[in-house]
């Protein structure tokens, strides 16, 4: 429950939540709808290099962008993030 309580005191969680999963919902109908066009332009290779090459980007700029977080309390994570 305490961690219920620190989540509520930050204000903008749920909005961020919300923003979260609007997006990735999103994101998921626009693959689902491309898919078949993506598909029949590029082929089943060239598709999942597509994909691949996103996903591999993704990776990279997650792994550049956010800090390492193991061993630190939420406090020093709310703080690394507020600067």
């Amino acid at each position: 429950m305490k961690h219920v309580v620190a989540y509520d005191k930050l204000g903008s969680f749920r909005a961020n939540m919300l923003v979260s999963y609007i997006s990735s919902r999103s994101l998921a109908f626009l693959v689902t709808v491309c898919f078949n066009y993506l598909l029949s332009g590029l082929g089943p290779h060239g598709t999942y290099w597509l994909f691949a090459a996103f996903c591999a980007a993704s990776a990279a700029i997650t792994y550049k962008a956010l800090p390492e977080t193991r061993g630190k309390t939420l406090r020093e994570v709310q703080e690394a993030f507020r600067h």
